[in-house]
């Protein structure tokens, strides 16, 4: 026998079957893995006057902070000065004279800690025609100056030697005022006699 029942397939019957258990279906566990050797440890309240210290200690480091950052920021500003004072001598030297320029670099190598360079080397005919000439030049400028009606006066040397103070030298100033003639020296040493003495003193009182 053949079932003349028909059975019709109705697809919203079965969406809300599948609603109905996914509303009703426990939420699933979530489950942290966390390593043995990196628990993470409860962070302990501090007692107040231990809070009060912390914050006082805070508070320090923060001034401590902001003074520093002022302070790189007056050096930055310091070196970017600096940096741009070089580029503009740097500039101008390429305007100097090859001579110049050389005198620039020598003094710019013993700021930054060279040596001082040897002066200059000649031959020898050449060194004593530059001192002929520099002579002759003198004895011109001499010349002129007296027929000019200039006259400068020579340094007396007799006088210059006594002004001139001994360097390194320890001076006897006892003996002033006592000729080397009168007594006898002995060692070194200057002798006098009761008669010397009272000529030196005979002298000094007229």
């Amino acid at each position: 026998m053949i079932s003349t029942d028909k059975r019709h397939f109705c697809p919203s019957a079965l969406e809300g079957s599948w609603t109905e258990k996914k509303a009703n279906r426990p939420l699933p566990k979530v489950i942290e893995f966390v390593e043995p050797g990196k628990q993470l440890k409860k962070k302990k309240s501090l007692p107040p006057f231990l809070q009060a210290q912390v914050l006082i200690s805070l508070q320090g480091k923060r001034k401590q902070i902001e003074i520093k950052s002022k302070s790189t920021r007056e050096d930055l500003d310091e070196f970017e000065f600096k940096s741009i004072a070089r580029e503009v001598r740097e500039f101008g030297v390429t305007g100097l004279s090859r001579k110049d320029r050389k005198k620039y670099e020598d003094w710019k190598a013993q700021s930054l800690g060279g040596k001082a360079p040897k002066g200059q080397k000649m031959p020898y005919p050449m060194l004593m025609r530059q001192i002929k000439r520099r002579k002759e030049r003198e004895q011109e400028q001499r010349e002129r100056e007296h027929a000019m009606g200039i006259f400068k006066k020579k340094p007396d040397k007799k006088s210059s030697a006594s002004t001139r103070a001994p360097m390194g030298w320890w001076v006897d100033n006892s003996s002033k005022g006592l000729q080397a003639s009168v007594g006898k020296f002995k060692a070194g040493v200057q002798r006098l006699s009761k008669a010397d003495l009272h000529k030196i003193t005979s002298k000094k009182k007229r």
